[in-house]
């Protein structure tokens, strides 16, 4: 009867000693799909920003490109969907973070780079996958210039 209680014991105490770094294994695993998928939306909002870029930058068009700005930052954070809003949002474009860099001609490209702060929140696995509690995301996107010529 003795020997049956001390395995019991010896299972317990493995069991103890495997559990916190398979929490860690397991909490890293989530932060980097995170991590991906934060990845995926601010390519995405590059993308979409240089599309409204290219359509509101257009030479041509009276009174469009005084709010390019704002515009091209205003798609950047929608496009972000339920990622980039509410009072504490996973992903965060601050102002200023959406640079507009246009080239000459009136069929030239639009280049957007939207630079983003993924808020790492997965305990333990934030700490190996984020390094911390935040993580910076940078891409850029280009395309080219669009719209109607108003004459």
């Amino acid at each position: 009867m003795k020997s049956l209680s001390r395995q019991r014991g010896a299972v317990f105490a493995e069991f103890a000693i495997v559990l916190m770094p398979l929490l860690i294994t397991f909490f890293s695993f989530v932060q980097l799909a995170q991590n991906a998928t934060a990845d995926l939306y601010v390519r995405h909002a590059a993308n979409v920003a240089a599309r409204a870029a290219a359509v509101m930058a257009a030479n041509d068009n009276p009174g469009l490109h005084e709010g390019l700005a704002a515009g091209t930052e205003a798609a950047a954070r929608e496009s972000l969907g339920r990622w980039g809003s509410g009072a504490s949002p996973l992903i965060a474009v601050a102002g200023g973070n959406v640079a507009v860099s246009e080239g000459s001609g009136p069929t030239g490209t639009m280049r957007v780079e939207v630079r983003a702060t993924l808020n790492c929140r997965v305990p333990l696995g934030k700490l190996i996958a984020c390094g911390g509690s935040t993580r910076e995301i940078t891409h850029a996107a280009t395309f080219p210039k669009q719209g109607a010529r108003y004459k």
